[in-house]
């Protein structure tokens, strides 16, 4: 009998959650705790072995593989949240700058954007070439073949 003051610390919602078999659900799959029965309404296909999109639950899933059900998993333990994005003190050093240090920040960030902007439009200049410069083009590599084929040749006797 569980004692309702004491958390289980692998399931602190003390809920068991279960993916049963549910042919009403549109991926045929359902999940179940307490009382209650979800449907799971998304599926992603990922090279043959599907993963299901979790509604939110007990046991803080997001997603499981199909393969796992297949294979008799379908007990979902409690997955603990973590957090996104950066995990370091590094990430704002930004505003730990000096002044001197924050100008020649600027500086650079300023010399970089204006470079990628005169890049986009050099290449944005780049003119269509024209039938006559196009031949004029594929005579040239042609006749380099040529005379690289020549080179070999006389490089073999």
């Amino acid at each position: 009998m569980k004692n309702a003051n004491i958390t289980n610390p692998i399931n602190p919602t003390n809920v068991d959650v279960i993916i049963i078999k549910d042919d009403k659900a549109p991926t045929g799959y359902s999940l179940k705790w307490d009382d209650k029965i979800v449907p799971i309404d998304k599926v992603y296909p990922d090279n043959g072995n599907p993963t299901l999109a979790l509604p939110e639950n007990p046991s803080n899933r997001r997603f499981w593989k199909v393969s796992k059900i297949l294979k008799g998993d379908v007990y979902l333990s409690y997955k603990e949240s973590r957090p996104t994005g950066p995990r370091d003190i590094t990430a704002d050093w930004e505003r730990h700058m000096t002044e001197d240090e924050r100008k020649l920040y600027e500086q650079l960030k300023k010399q970089v954007c204006d470079r990628i902007i005169a890049e986009k439009a050099a290449k944005e200049e780049k003119k269509e070439l024209t039938e006559l410069e196009k031949a004029q083009l594929a005579l040239k590599k042609a006749r380099e073949r040529v005379a690289k084929l020549k080179a070999s040749l006389e490089g073999n006797e």
